[in-house]
């Protein structure tokens, strides 16, 4: 007889049932601060909204955090999932219309969900085995919850079973519908203890897997993103732009204790205050960690900044061709786009692209809601910091204090803060111009250069030149005069309707790396690192080096946003949270490698250009 897989019973009973029973829920998070439960078969997100309801009524605390991590290869459109979960709209409640609500979009990778009282929801889109090989999380619980292994053996393959091992807690526990012989035996294989358990409806039986309660030997990670986190109860943030802004607003979100430090008079000054910010990728036709961690870092940004709609607008960005590279380029990318057709669509005339439903900020305003609640001490600078449990800071005025975790995102100044431990970064001076108008207008273009003409502002340029100063030049009349013919070739129309007269203009400094991706993370103790793995990485060998002595203790950064700050930002605060909290990361962990800011010491130790002290 065929293995039946579920019951027409009730879908919901079923859940409750064969998951959230089986997997001993919500008993077995009563007395955690954090679980974490993963599922293979996103499908209608039932699953999902469900245990974030019985969450919702069984939160062991109110700091407590419950995260949920799904894999689905095909994503149903938002309106066909309405009309599937249309049954329980009224029993599931909160959850499931946030769930609705957030909807992610059709794009392989990772994207994150907010479901409330503490739930978040990380989806990772792509077929499962990849998914999973690239996945970096270590979960409670699991739910098997794809079609049957007759129609869908890729997803209970010996190599997807080995991935669930190695991303499974100690004492995890595994629960599903199906009691196939090839399953059992796979599970077993991967070193699960496996049982079967009475089942539901139609269905006699069911299995129940457990992880061993053993801990994984340590391994290591020359990267430095598999330490310890410290949950800080304290954190301290040296810097107000938009990377410091939204990694206060997350840390506070997550119940630290957050204060800021900026050595501006307030949110006016620096580059974070420009008049309006564009936040759009920069996609690449090849499917790289870095192509895939831009994608989730513009993905990951329209659905956090979709929560201050005073500060933010979505508007199509219209990105034409500059020349017939660009356009093979371009073409290149939509005959495989990285995004669905609610974000990405080609322009005719120009051989271009239309980034469809993208934003642009009031950076102010925005910043402005980011640190609302927040202690933020404007004119205070940071004179010195100090690595350990905890760190410590000491302020230009004199005075002094400590936090578990120091966060520096000081953009340029990083480097005079940090000295040698900075990660490498230089200088790029900018200059655009703008003005206010009464106008309607709402449009925004790009390539190479960019113009905004919405929000009552209508601003373009921007120049990128290097500089060896943090401090922001003078504006200059040839830079204007150039950003003017560059407005003139990208949109004639916008060029049409500047008013001379009445421009302004404004620079800044933006911190770029020499790779041009930026970073977040630990901060390596160099003469540590060089004697553990210095060697090693010079000669090739692998390491058998411990993973978590070679790092300053209370101490990350981030910073080396370039010209896409906005759009970079809160992914790596959402990197930083997880590093610091636990929990699942919000990319791939190949994605994250290229993030880390360690990479730099590590491609010096490879190249014998830093090398162990004698």
């Amino acid at each position: 007889m065929d293995d039946v897989y579920y019951s027409t019973s009730s879908g919901l009973d079923e859940t409750r049932e064969v998951f959230f029973a089986g997997c001993g829920l919500p008993e077995r998070w009563a007395d955690r601060r954090q679980f974490t439960v993963a599922e293979l078969g996103f499908g209608t997100g039932l699953n999902m909204a469900a245990l974030a309801g019985l969450w919702t009524m069984h939160r062991p605390a109110p700091a407590a955090r419950l995260h949920l991590v799904s894999v689905e290869g095909r994503l149903m459109s938002r309106e066909d999932a309405q009309r599937a979960l249309s049954p329980w709209r009224d029993e599931l409640g909160e959850p499931l219309e946030l769930l609705l609500a957030q909807w992610p979009h059709r794009a392989r990778g990772v994207q994150r969900m907010d479901l409330g009282s503490g739930v978040t929801l990380t989806l990772l889109q792509d077929d499962v085995k990849p998914a999973l090989d690239g996945a970096d999380f270590q979960a409670d619980a699991w739910f098997l919850d794809g079609f049957s292994p007759a129609k869908n053996d890729a997803m209970w393959s010996p190599e997807v079973m080995a991935q669930i091992a190695r991303l499974s807690a100690p004492g995890a526990v595994v629960g599903t519908y199906t009691v196939a012989g090839f399953v059992r035996r796979g599970l077993a294989d991967a070193g699960f203890d496996v049982a079967k358990k009475p089942g539901f409806g139609r269905k006699r039986e069911r299995l129940e897997a457990i992880w061993p309660e053993t801990a994984r030997p340590a391994r290591p990670d020359p990267l430095l993103i598999d330490i310890k986190p410290e949950r800080p109860a304290r954190v301290a943030i040296i810097g107000a732009g938009i990377m410091g802004a939204v990694l206060a607003c997350r840390f506070h979100q997550m119940g630290s204790d957050v204060v800021v430090f900026d050595g501006a008079d307030g949110l006016e000054q620096g580059t974070s205050a420009n008049p309006l910010a564009l936040i759009m990728p920069r996609l690449d036709a090849g499917d790289t960690p870095a192509a895939r961690a831009m994608l989730d870092a513009y993905l990951n940004a329209l659905t956090f900044y979709d929560a201050f709609p005073d500060a933010v607008s979505r508007i199509d960005i219209n990105q034409p061709a500059s020349d017939e590279k660009s356009a093979q380029r371009f073409a290149k990318i939509l005959k495989d786009p990285p995004l669905d057709e609610t974000l990405l669509s080609n322009m005719d005339v120009t051989h271009g692209m239309i980034h469809r439903n993208g934003m642009i900020a009031d950076p102010i305003a925005l910043r402005r809601a980011l640190l609302a609640g927040i202690d933020v001490r404007w004119n205070t600078r940071v004179s010195a910091i100090r690595a350990g449990r905890p760190a410590a800071y000491a302020l230009e005025n004199g005075d002094m204090g400590e936090a578990e975790l120091i966060i520096c995102a000081g953009g340029m100044g990083l480097p005079t803060l940090l000295q040698g431990a900075s990660p490498p970064l230089a200088g790029r001076s900018g200059q655009l111009e703008w003005m206010e108008h009464e106008d309607g207008t709402h449009e925004a273009w790009a390539g190479g250069r960019y113009a905004i003409d919405a929000r009552k502002k209508r601003l373009f340029g921007a120049s990128f030149l290097p500089t060896d100063t943090a401090h922001p030049p003078h504006p200059d009349a040839g830079l204007r005069l150039e950003n003017i013919e560059g407005l003139k070739a990208l949109a004639p129309a916008v060029a049409a309707r500047i008013d001379d007269a009445r421009l302004s203009s404004r620079t800044g400094v933006r911190a770029t790396t020499p790779d041009r991706l930026p970073f977040v993370g630990r901060l390596p103790d160099e003469a540590a690192y060089l004697s553990l793995y210095g060697e090693d990485l010079e000669k090739g060998r692998s390491s058998s080096a411990p993973y978590c002595d070679a790092h300053l203790p209370g101490l990350m950064v981030a910073g080396g946003l370039g010209a896409r700050g906005f759009t970079w930002a809160p992914l790596l605060a959402d990197i930083a949270i997880a590093l610091a909290n636990g929990g699942p990361m919000p990319t791939g962990r190949a994605s994250h490698e290229t993030l880390s800011p360690a990479r730099f010491i590590m491609r010096d130790c490879k190249r014998g250009v830093r090398r162990p002290r004698v």
